[in-house]
């Protein structure tokens, strides 16, 4: 057995104990090759990041103040469901409390900016620093419990959210102050909406690259091999309690990061705005277009943005808890969970490669 605190990470071979769901492993005694994608998927990185970039640069000349606005609140959301994919497809957790993360991260950057005086800039690590603090708690009693009993567990996070927040701030939500952009931007004051919209494309690309590092190492290999099979990742010298905390940690200080952005949007607070449904919502989103990935993250976001104006235009108003609840229903029985972003690149892959080939014998 190797012994994990050791560093040493050739000694745990973390492919032999990591079952994927959805894909192959391809070891030598198999009698498949893998295919090569090596080839396939950077020009794919390459135009995914091209055309995220040219959006994020063309978005302040194109849109109004309204246009900037809808533009900062879907990279909000999108920084949410890249940490609840965290959770959701890295360590195979359920959670169904991330609107009250991002609710927390949006009460505590309000009253530090506004009663402490801190700036936003500042604000929002420190959000992020308080939502992993709240995830390590709420990973605590989540250590004992999985699967359902771990989705109830976060749901009356989400439950009980806005009843405290109507309790102990009041029953109208709190105003706080209007974000001002600093002198050092050359930014005029009423050029806030604009500051907001920056502020978010940097906080969305930090946590999206963060994530990635962390994921594509070890850390998420281990956070991976314990999906698969924990007793086997423990055989084999994986901290399992200690990776699952590291999980909720990261996954809750996206969402406070998320939350950070939404009150520097919008300086208002109110228990009302991150109901229960909020996170079930984020949770139907999240399996649908498996937000693993930036451009599935944004793609999730435009979606919980621009659905409830498209059905207000057709008439159908209030009808949006109806369609997540029909999107689940569609995800865990057509696609077995894994969600349609990440059949479609399976798909795209197999139709560009082929099968995998078969050995010679």
């Amino acid at each position: 057995m190797s012994d994990w605190s050791s560093g040493r990470e050739e000694d745990v071979d973390f492919r032999r104990i990591q079952r994927t769901r959805g894909d192959e492993i391809f070891e030598p005694g198999l009698d498949v090759e893998p295919p090569d994608t090596r080839e396939f998927r950077p020009p794919i990185r390459l135009a995914g990041w091209a055309l995220v970039a040219l959006c994020a640069v063309l978005t302040p000349s194109v849109f109004g103040p309204l246009g900037l606005s809808a533009a900062t609140r879907t990279l909000a959301l999108a920084t949410a469901l890249l940490g609840l994919q965290v959770l959701l497809g890295h360590a195979g957790l359920l959670s169904l409390g991330h609107g009250a993360l991002i609710g927390i991260g949006a009460w505590l950057t309000g009253v530090v900016v506004t009663e402490m005086g801190v700036a936003v800039e500042l604000a929002i690590p420190l959000a992020a620093l308080v939502g992993a603090g709240v995830g390590v708690l709420i990973g605590l009693p989540a250590l004992r419990v999985q699967g359902i009993g771990l989705a109830l567990l976060t749901l009356a996070l989400a439950v009980s959210f806005p009843v405290l927040h109507r309790k102990f701030v009041g029953p109208l939500g709190k105003v706080y102050d209007k974000l001002v952009p600093p002198v050092w931007t050359g930014l005029q004051p009423g050029d806030d909406e604009l500051w907001s919209y920056v502020l978010a494309v940097i906080a969305t690309t930090v946590v999206y690259l963060a994530l990635r590092e962390l994921l594509g190492g070890r850390f998420g290999r281990s956070l991976r091999a314990v999906r698969d099979d924990p007793v086997a990742a423990a055989a084999f010298g994986v901290p399992v309690a200690r990776i699952q905390l590291g999980a909720f940690a990261l996954s809750s200080a996206a969402a406070g990061v998320a939350g950070a952005i939404l009150v520097a949007r919008t300086p208002f607070v109110s228990g009302a705005d991150y109901p229960f449904q909020f996170s079930i919502q984020l949770f139907a989103v999240a399996l649908l277009v498996g937000a693993d990935r930036l451009l599935g993250a944004l793609g999730g976001a435009i979606v919980m943005t621009q659905l409830p104006r498209a059905l207000s235009g057709l008439g159908w108003v209030g009808l949006e808890d109806l369609i997540y609840a029909v999107v689940l229903l569609v995800i865990i029985r057509g696609f077995r969970g894994r969600g349609v972003g990440p059949w479609l690149r399976d798909q795209l892959v197999t139709t560009r490669l082929g099968q995998p080939r078969k050995r010679p014998t």
